[in-house]
């Protein structure tokens, strides 16, 4: 499935005028295995699979990281844990590369969830919100999100708050200058061309730490790209992270937890939390 930012860089690339001997895009890179881990509470130990975590209590979040890029035996396996639609859907992948990872994506969502639940892992209950954020059929307390990005997937839960997750993998990023200003306010165009000019990092990189910001909190209130990424600011690459300005006012950007984080070598996170900052 098409992520936000994949979904954005293919509009720009349409808009831009096109010769008969355009580039291919470059093939995809495999990334080394990652051990599944466990982050928590606000990120302050990582427990390695399968030692099970502590209960997940009220004001704390658990972080989940997981490799995608299994043998075939084992997509195979995880596969048989999906629903019917779920297999309809990565069913519907050519790429057997992209095939792979989104059975692994939402069989390993549904292993974290069966954990939590007391669940077998086929019995969790799916749906989607009216924007197309997953989430629990029949359960208002655990409250989830997830990410993907190459090789890896991470995710989240915590009890009764609502939460987003993004993350990316530093990669070339086509078009970034012009996504952010074609998308993003004009303070946040300014700090990501200050950050690049100043050399305390390259553009691609403060531009995919602050697309996870921005996504991340879409995310959390449910509305993915269906609210336009100028609505609201976020702070830029090289400060902390932080909610500055919604069209709601101060109250709602009071009303959010955001923390960067690095779910593994090369990439990028944001988690980003309603209430407080998690405590330990």
């Amino acid at each position: 499935m098409e992520s936000m930012l994949e979904s954005k860089v293919s509009q720009e690339r349409s808009s831009e005028p096109r010769d008969e001997k355009s580039a291919a895009e470059a093939p995809i890179r495999k990334i080394r295995p990652v051990t599944p881990r466990c982050i928590f509470p606000a990120f302050s130990s990582v427990w390695q699979y399968p030692i099970v975590p502590p209960p997940l209590t009220e004001g704390v979040v658990h972080l989940w990281s997981a490799s995608l890029d299994l043998s075939s035996d084992q997509v195979e396996s995880l596969g048989a844990m999906l629903s019917a639609s779920e297999q309809n859907r990565s069913s519907r992948l050519r790429l057997p590369l992209l095939r792979n990872r989104a059975i692994v994506t939402r069989a390993t969502l549904r292993l974290l969830l069966g954990h939590y639940l007391k669940l077998a892992p086929e019995a969790v209950s799916l749906t989607t919100s009216l924007h197309g954020k997953p989430e629990l059929s029949d359960d208002a307390v655990l409250r989830f999100n997830l990410s993907h990005s190459g090789g890896l997937a991470i995710y989240a839960l915590t009890l009764k708050q609502a939460i987003g997750i993004d993350i990316e993998q530093i990669r070339p990023t086509p078009y970034a200058l012009s996504i952010a200003q074609r998308h993003w306010t004009k303070d946040e165009v300014q700090a990501l061309e200050i950050y690049a000019a100043t050399g305390e990092g390259n553009l691609e990189a403060g531009f995919l730490t602050c697309w996870t910001r921005k996504e991340a909190w879409l995310k959390a209130i449910g509305m993915g790209l269906h609210r336009p990424m100028d609505s609201f600011q976020v702070s830029g690459p090289g400060t902390p992270p932080r909610l500055l300005a919604t069209e709601e006012g101060s109250e709602e950007t009071r009303r959010w937890w955001m923390e960067s984080f690095t779910p593994a070598a090369g990439y990028t996170g944001t988690v980003v939390v309603e209430g407080q900052e998690p405590h330990a």
